[in-house]
């Protein structure tokens, strides 16, 4: 006896493989062998018998099921057997499709917002697919329950994809604002280093010895201003002033390390790496495009009311120095110390008494010179140092006009350390005449001639002057 078939029920065929349940036998096959092959019919004997077309070209009495083409007769005959073993295909109750896409969209979305690794989101979200697509095969197997997987799919699909786009605009965002924070605080250099290579800056964190380039710039007549103006229009002037330089420094790929009162102090080479000769040549472009600057803002200056006329020097150099973190763990900074640094701090000091707006080391010279000229302004020995190094005064980018004389100040400077001052002294002096008759470092290396002609310096003289002050 078959069950009852509730009529509003929804049912679906659940067709067998043709040829294994359901046995088709040929009718001319049945009345030629009706004795010997079926005898005399007991092989039908309490069993159900359709008997239909099945022969595509006359009847067309075909439909398409999900094994191919089959006969009408075989369609009837499958539903019959369905009945009778109560083997209909039953689609899941219509609320399973929605709260499948429901739940699905909020796992790839929990997933998408809480994993962030990207090869971990796309194997979770594969493998709780691949859990599903089991799960469902089993239920139609066993059960024969049929799950929609459209909806986990467009679920696992359609908000996974928005949970990882909105993660990444998110984070991109966030990002950008945590950037723009901390470059408030520290060199965009810096910000980048710790948003973009967390493993990389901690360990820079501990300290390491690399070649750095150095840039101090210190204001001058510091002192005097500050008396002059009060704290509210020092301080907003000062601020308009490190504006300017810090766009510089950054746009020429410095690093701005410290302020230190009226001071800056830039590097290049320290978070980034970077060669030697690049490092150089975009500190040299960043010394000149401030004094660039300065004269900009000094122009926006005339005629404002507690605005005062700036000048500055700078001194640069290039050399080994140990970038880290030093500091008292609330309140640390990140920084660079060294020789290297020490000697650009007196390069910029030393411009003060040589009359220079910028003084670089010999490094800096070496690895610049390709773009930029330069003229020997002196062997300095620094204040606690033994040996004198070669210190040269910037004349400017390549192709610009060069200073008249430069021919005998370079002649006269061979003299002076051949020891022939006698001779040095009268190029100097040609050589400060086509130079306007006020360059210093003519007079400064004439008056020096004319001291060593009177008092000749010692045998293991080695060219070098002691400065007196840092």
């Amino acid at each position: 006896h078959a069950p009852a078939l509730d009529p509003w029920k929804e049912t679906i065929l659940n067709y067998y493989y043709q040829g294994r349940t359901l046995r088709t036998i040929p009718i001319d096959e049945v009345l030629l062998n009706w004795d010997t092959s079926f005898n005399h019919g007991a092989a039908f004997k309490d069993k159900y018998v359709f008997i239909g077309a099945t022969a595509p070209t006359r009847f067309k009495d075909f439909f398409a099921t999900p094994w191919g083409d089959m006969p009408g007769v075989e369609v009837q005959a499958t539903a019959f057997e369905n009945l009778v073993k109560d083997e209909w295909l039953r689609p899941a109750p219509y609320w399973v499709t929605p709260a499948v896409a429901v739940f699905f969209g909020l796992l790839a979305l929990l997933v998408s917002l809480r994993i962030h690794s990207v090869i971990g989101k796309i194997a979770l979200l594969l493998a709780s697919g691949v859990v599903f697509a089991f799960f469902t095969q089993w239920l139609f197997t066993a059960h024969l329950l049929i799950v929609p997987v459209g909806g986990a799919l467009l679920g696992l699909v359609g908000s996974g994809s928005f949970g990882t786009v909105y993660d990444f605009v998110l984070e991109r965002y966030e990002r950008r604002r945590m950037l723009g924070v901390f470059e408030s605080m520290v060199s965009p250099g810096v910000a980048n280093l710790v948003l973009s290579n967390r493993e990389d800056f901690e360990q820079r964190l501990g300290g390491q010895r690399k070649d750095v380039v150095i840039l101090f710039s210190d204001i001058r007549g510091f002192t005097t201003w500050s008396e002059k103006v009060g704290p509210d229009a020092l301080v907003t002037q000062l601020n308009e002033y490190f504006f300017g330089m810090v766009e510089v420094i950054q746009q020429e790929g410095g690093t701005v390390q410290k302020y230190i009162g009226d001071a800056l102090m830039a590097a290049w080479g320290d978070v980034r790496e970077q060669p030697l000769e690049q490092c150089a040549i975009q500190a040299m472009r960043g010394a000149w495009r401030m004094i660039g600057e300065l004269e900009k803002l000094n122009k926006g200056w005339i005629g404002r009311e507690k605005r005062e006329q700036l000048g500055f020097g700078m001194g640069i150099n290039l050399g080994e120095g140990v970038v880290g973190r030093i500091g008292h763990p609330r309140r640390q900074e990140f920084t660079v110390m060294g020789d290297a640094v020490n000697l650009a701090a007196r390069l910029e000091s030393a411009t003060k008494q040589y009359h220079q707006t910028i003084l670089v080391g010999e490094h800096i010279y070496i690895h610049a010179q390709a773009e930029f000229d330069f003229r020997l302004a002196d062997k300095m020995q620094v204040k606690g140092k033994t040996v004198a190094v070669p210190v040269y005064a910037p004349l400017g980018p390549k192709g610009a006009t060069l200073p008249p004389g430069l021919a005998e100040y370079n002649a006269a400077i061979e003299k002076y350390y051949a020891r022939d001052f006698a001779g040095a002294e009268t190029l100097f002096h040609a050589a400060n005449v086509k130079m306007g008759g006020a360059d210093y470092l003519c007079e400064n290396f004439s008056s020096r001639c004319r001291h060593f002609i009177a008092e000749p310096p010692p045998a293991n003289w080695d060219g070098g002057w002691t400065l007196k002050d840092k």
